[in-house]
Parts: structure tokens; sequence; C-alpha cells
């Protein structure tokens, strides 16, 4: 063997060696440490809150850690969403950060400045939201916070008028609602008008159901602007009195509610009962002599209804006596008759008949018809002839001679 096979057998085996070392090491070493990444998530410290226009604050907002952080991660406050405009609020994008180790629980915090302006336009609201994690990190359930400015340039609804009244007849009842405030409107707005349920009048049976009804007023509008709403009413044929529905607003789209926030619609009834007396006739032999009070339909309402008893040629006292029931006399809700009944005081003696009044002289809730009844009292006496001769001399055969004839007593 040559000097250079020798030497190419030794470059052989030092290159085999050096090939198994670099094998061993590859197939044993450690791995390689990963990049490190955070898990944890964050949320905002509640998801609203609402700021006075003339509140320029600057305003906090916090946002917190969900998990404990396992590392350091950074993220973005970002506006997403919202009418509200640059003239209304001041904010650029903020980046928050939370270190390793820091515990669930604990915060960072961002401004957020509010923009006063003499613009009428009602709420305005800047939605935020969390964007742009560095380092992992993720947001949480409240990854948004809506902040509500609150237009403060003494806009506001009200009712036109606090009291309304209406005849039961009259279809529809007019309710107008005014929208007050500095300019003119900068953008559409409405308030919602509803039943609140605390009026004498039932639905169904005197008014139609009211619901909630929109009063939309729309962009440009002037100080003083109306919008109507409207109130069916029922002609439902009952006794009933006036009756009331009561009108309240909510649900402002941004003005205030003003202080005449409720409105009352008394329903007057159109319909009427009428109460009379008729006449009554007894002989002097009955009990009482009774005149009937009718009312000329039912009433939902007690109808009270006085009266006098007067004498005639019968005289109180001698031929007859106190009424009962005495006035004044009820009629409960759904009564059309009562009886007053007057004593006849009987006597032996024959007279012709004789008579009294009943005079209606009032009623409440009720109209007065026919307000006079004649009572009469029937004569039952027969009187004895008593006849005597005018002489007691004796008569001759064929004279002629005198009787008196008179009422027995």
């Amino acid at each position: 063997m040559t000097f250079l096979d020798i030497r190419n057998s030794v470059r052989r085996a030092t290159s085999l060696a050096l090939t198994l070392v670099l094998l061993t090491a590859v197939l044993f070493a450690a791995p390689a440490p990963a990049f490190a990444v955070a898990t944890s998530r964050v949320q905002f410290v509640g998801t609203e809150a609402t700021f006075g226009e003339s509140d320029a604050g600057p305003h906090t907002i916090s946002v917190e850690l969900v998990d404990d952080a396992d590392d350091t991660f950074s993220f973005d406050v970002v506006v997403l969403s919202g009418n509200a405009g640059a003239a209304d609020y001041s904010y650029t994008t903020q980046t928050l950060t939370f270190t390793s180790g820091e515990l669930a629980g604990a915060t960072r915090s961002i401004d957020l400045g509010v923009l006063s302006d003499l613009d009428t336009e009602g709420l305005e609201s800047v939605v935020l939201g969390l964007d742009n994690f560095v380092n992992g990190g993720s947001a949480g359930l409240d990854d948004e916070f809506t902040a509500t400015i609150a237009d403060d340039d003494g806009s506001s609804f009200s009712f036109a008028v606090s009291e309304l009244s209406s005849n039961e007849t009259t279809a529809t009842v007019d309710i107008d609602v005014v929208w007050t405030g500095t300019g003119t409107l900068v953008g559409n707005q409405f308030v919602i008008v509803t039943d609140d349920g605390s009026g004498t009048a039932t639905v169904g049976d005197d008014y139609t159901s009211f619901g909630n009804q929109s009063a939309f007023f729309f962009a440009g509008s002037p100080s003083g602007s109306v919008q109507t709403t409207t109130l069916t009413v029922t002609n439902d044929g009952d006794i009933e009195g006036p009756e009331t529905v009561v009108l309240t607003m909510f649900g402002s789209s941004g003005p205030a509610i003003g202080t005449q926030n409720t409105v009352t619609v008394t329903i007057e009834d159109d319909d009427s009962v009428t109460v009379s007396v008729g006449d009554a006739t007894a002989s002097e032999a009955a009990a009482t002599v009774d005149f009937s009070l009718t009312l000329s339909t039912s009433s939902l309402d007690p109808v009270d209804v006085s009266y006098v008893v007067s004498d005639g040629d019968a005289v109180f006292g001698s031929d007859y006596g106190t009424a009962t029931p005495a006035s004044p006399i009820t009629f409960a809700p759904g009564e059309t008759t009562k009886t007053v009944s007057v004593p006849i005081l009987g006597d032996d003696i024959a007279e012709a008949d004789e008579t009294f009044t009943l005079e209606l002289t009032g009623a409440v809730n009720a109209n007065l018809g026919t307000t006079i009844g004649t009572g009469t009292i029937t004569n039952d006496d027969i009187a004895d002839l008593v006849v005597t001769p005018a002489t007691v001399d004796p008569v001759a055969e064929g004279a002629a001679t005198t009787f008196d004839v008179s009422l027995a007593t």
C-alpha cells in the first residue's frame, strides 16, 4: 500500500467520524426554546356610560385583565362606530400594555374628552373597541364600550296642554307633542306617547287601544314644532258620566322629556237618562197611593231623585200621611223603577174624590222628565137618606102633606 493510499484511508475514516459526531449532536441536542405568546384576555370595565355635553372631562374608561398575564402584550383602544362626530368628542387611538405576571383584575385606562356645542342634536354616541393585539392577548366578552353624549342645549319634548276634553260622539282626539330647543334640530328625533292605564275610561268600551305612538320630528325642525298623536273615542250608549284617559311620554331619542309630560283626556258622556213620575189612584179603603218613578234607561251610575208631596183637595194629616221612602231616593246602577208610597187616612164621611201631588224637584246623574204626579183618593163612603114628615098632625084622606129628606150624619 502506497503512502497515498494510506492518506486517503485516514481522510475517509476521519470524515466518517466527524459525520457520526455531528449526527449524534443533532439527534440528542435539547430543542431550541419557542417564542412566547400571551394568551390572556382583556375587556372593558362596564359597557356604557352617559356624559353631559357640558362636562368636558376627560372621562376615564377602564380596561381590565380577565386572566393572569402569562406574558407581556399590548393592544389599541380604537373608535369603532357611533353617530357623534369630531365636533362632539376628542379621542385618538391609545395603546395599552399589560406585563407578564400581572393578575386578573388589573386595569389600564384611556381618556375620552367631550366637546360642547350649541347644536340641538339629542343623544349622540361613540363606540370604542379593542384591536391590534401585539404578542398575543385577545378581547374578552365585553369588547365594546358605548359612550353616550347627552345634549344640554335646552332641547325637550312636552305635551302642548295638560288637559283635553272631548264629547263621546267625537271620533278622534288629537294630542299634540311640541319640541322646544335652540335653533333647529340637527338630526331626526322622536318620543313615544303611551296610555299609562291610570284613567277611568275602559279600553275597548270607551276608546280604542292607544298602544305606543311615536311623535317624529325631522332634522331642521324649528323650535316649537308640533307632531300629533291620535286617540280614538268609542260612542257606547252607556249612561256613565265623564271618563278619563291619561297619556304620558317616554323613550326620547335624545331631547329631554319636559315637565308637562302627561295629558289627561276627559271623554264627556253624551248619553242621558231621564226620570219621571206618573199619576196614581187608590180607594180610600186602600192602604196607600203608590207613585211609580221610572228612568228612561238604566244607568251605570247611581241616580238620586228628590221629591215633595203637597196638598190639593186632600190634606196631609187628615187624608194622607208621610210618604216612604223619604226623599231623596236612589236608583242603584241597573235599576229603572222605584215606588213612593203615600199612606191613606180613611174616614166614614161621604165626600168627593180628593187629590194631592208628588213633585220631582231634582236629580243627580239624570235629567227631569215628567215632574208632577197627581194622587187621587176615591171616596168609598155612601150617605144614608133620612125621610121625616114635616108635620105630625093627622091628614085628611085625599089631602096633601110634606116630608123632609136629609143625609144622615
